[in-house]
């Protein structure tokens, strides 16, 4: 899970980082801005998996500690 979010940042970070570079330097370039949005798109991908994984574990987490499980109140706040 913790390389899951790194990675993700990573990518965040990266694809910003391309969009950026070869949008400062050479704007008519528009294969490199195209890339870097593709490299965002995708580290947004995996945090929105990541954070979908982390509502179930405090959904299991919540019934293990209290006896009862509130899936739709605690999905509701997302």
């Amino acid at each position: 899970r913790q390389v899951a979010f790194n990675s993700a940042i990573t990518a965040i970070v990266g694809g910003l980082t391309v969009i950026l570079i070869f949008g400062w330097f050479d704007p008519k370039a528009l294969i490199w801005v195209i890339i870097g949005a593709m490299i965002l798109r995708i580290g947004t991908g995996f945090m929105i998996g990541i954070t979908t994984i982390a509502i179930a574990d405090v959904i299991d987490y919540g019934e293990v500690k209290f006896g009862h499980r509130n899936e739709s109140i605690i999905t509701s706040t997302n």
